[in-house]
């Protein structure tokens, strides 16, 4: 945690140009994702964990899809094969 608080400055310039905690993990170069969770939190970033584009959007309604039937479909389970 010590490297956190002796780059304080330097975090914050990179996490003021990042949308997301992924962003910053992949600008900071650390090799753990655990320790940009611990730089949010100590150094107060604020930076969200995914991005909240298209989650207002409706839902796709579910479309069904046939079984397949023919040569090569395996069989049901209770027909004699």
């Amino acid at each position: 945690m010590s490297e956190i608080l002796d780059r304080a400055d330097e975090l914050r310039a990179i996490a003021a140009k990042c949308d997301t905690l992924q962003d910053f993990w992949k600008a900071t170069g650390w090799k753990d994702i655990q320790s940009c969770h611990t730089a949010n939190e100590v150094l107060g970033l604020n930076l969200p964990v995914i991005r909240k584009t298209n989650r207002g959007e409706p839902r796709r309604a579910a479309q069904a899809c046939p079984k397949p039937t023919g040569k090569g479909s395996k069989p049901a389970k209770g027909d004699a094969a």
